[in-house]
């Protein structure tokens, strides 16, 4: 087998999965290597791992660069009511299973470009929104893929430290975001440079991307009409159309729409409705098999999966919104300019990226579930309790900033253990399943909040 060619091991034709064995952990306990084992070595795995890592740098900056430009941005456009759109994520994942992994990734990588460059030149916040949905479709699907080629290459005992890696460039992607976004929007080059700069960085790594990532066909024997008909096209509409239902009536509530009116209680009714169905079309699909189902169906009879999940989502919902609303208050209450507002997540954000080698280090020797649940929850109930009780205007800015870093740790903790340890759980004869669930739990609570 080459370097730049991994097969992976299908589930059976007849679309069943395999129930959960005990093998795996009899593996981790006698040492052994279950799983993938990287075949790539030396510099090539250095500038494959690391130009894996430049697109995660897509997604951080994506997150976190808009978060301290907003004012410039309404400043040069108006149209405040639709603020909230400069904020929406988009879902993706679940194609990585099916299709060739390294094509599909470059497919992604190549649309958040064209997103940054629709930002960059957009004459009206309308261009500019759509933009901003490119780069999400994009973002998104350059993290999962990240983590997925992570998750498809390495073995079981090394993959925490090389998705430790992601996770820390990602931090250090939303550290740096807003500073850079600060920084553009108060020189002569404006705050357009905040997304050509994406477009610089790709043009430097996508050589790499292109000749040292490894060539991944998860359905090697399938055609491409074959691989469009196992995609759950109807689960899809439906989880996207409940998914942005849901995202329109949360954040334009009480900005665009009175929280009474009309379009509010459509937006929500749909959101219930589309949610229903989406559940129903997973249990009850009449087209396609339970292997290529949008969900993992038999993930949600994993009582351990689902409880991961959950965790993946609260802990997203609450690092997001203090990255996204922390530069926010200091702007508008504080009179802050773009650069000193996004300097005040610097305490925050370079915790994360201690916590986040330090998880990748100790989680295969201490465990993949204790200590890190009950430190991380009650860590996290001391500092959201900091933040939302006491984080005063009056207060002085370094208890505040204190408040605002109280929260890096156990946020790191939450949003690593669900990762490592859903893959530990699941059976390595289908190991994409673990990775297409996150989908459906980590977006969507950024796009809400």
């Amino acid at each position: 087998m080459s370097t730049h060619d991994l097969e992976l091991t299908s589930p059976s034709s007849s679309g069943k999965l395999p129930e959960p064995t005990t093998q795996l952990q009899t593996n981790l306990l006698q040492n052994e290597e279950p799983g993938p084992v990287r075949t790539m070595h030396g510099f090539k795995w250095f500038l494959a791992y690391s130009s894996l890592l430049s697109t995660v740098l897509f997604y951080a900056l994506d997150g976190t660069i808009v978060a301290a430009i907003q004012p410039q941005i309404i400043e040069t456009f108006g149209e405040t009511e639709k603020l909230p759109w400069i904020g929406l994520t988009v879902d993706s994942g679940k194609a990585f299973g099916v299709f060739n992994v390294k094509w599909l990734f470059l497919g992604v990588v190549t649309l958040f470009e064209l997103g940054s460059a629709v930002c960059g030149v957009a004459p009206s916040m309308d261009a500019f929104i759509i933009g901003r949905v490119l780069q999400g479709i994009g973002a998104c699907g350059c993290y999962a893929g990240a983590v997925t080629y992570v998750s498809m290459t390495t073995s079981t005992r090394e993959r925490p430290i090389y998705i430790s890696g992601v996770l820390a460039t990602w931090s250090v992607g939303s550290v740096v975001g807003p500073i850079i976004g600060g920084a553009f929007a108060q020189s002569s080059a404006t705050w357009r440079w905040a997304f050509y700069i994406n477009i610089v960085i790709a043009a430097f790594t996508a050589p790499w991307l292109i000749l040292y990532l490894p060539n991944i066909d998860p359905a090697k024997d399938l055609s491409f009409k074959e691989k469009m008909a196992r995609q759950d096209w109807l689960g899809i509409v439906i989880f996207m159309g409940g998914a942005t239902c849901l995202s329109l009536g949360l954040t334009f509530g009480g900005t665009v729409y009175s929280w009474s009116s009309a379009s509010e209680i459509v937006l929500w009714t749909l959101s219930g409705v589309l949610l229903i169905v989406f559940l129903l079309v997973t249990i009850y699909h009449p087209t396609v098999t339970l292997r290529d189902r949008l969900y993992p169906l038999h993930l949600m009879k994993r009582l351990e999966l689902n409880l991961l999940e959950l965790a993946l989502f609260m802990a997203s919902g609450c690092m997001v919104t203090t990255l996204y609303y922390i530069p926010l208050l200091f702007q508008f209450t504080r009179n802050d300019g773009p650069l000193k507002a996004g300097a005040r997540l610097m305490p925050f954000l370079a915790g994360l990226i201690f916590f986040s080698i330090l998880n990748g280090a100790l989680m295969p020797k201490l465990g993949y579930h204790m200590p890190w649940y009950v430190v991380g929850t009650a860590m996290v109930l001391v500092g959201t309790a900091l933040m939302s009780n006491n984080f005063h205007l009056v207060t002085s800015m370094v208890t505040n900033c204190k408040k605002v870093s109280s929260m890096r740790q156990p946020l790191r903790h939450m949003f690593m253990v669900p990762r490592y340890s859903s893959e530990v759980a699941v059976e390595l004869s289908f190991p994409q399943a673990s990775q297409l669930s996150k989908p459906f739990f980590q977006p969507p609570s950024l796009a809400m909040l």
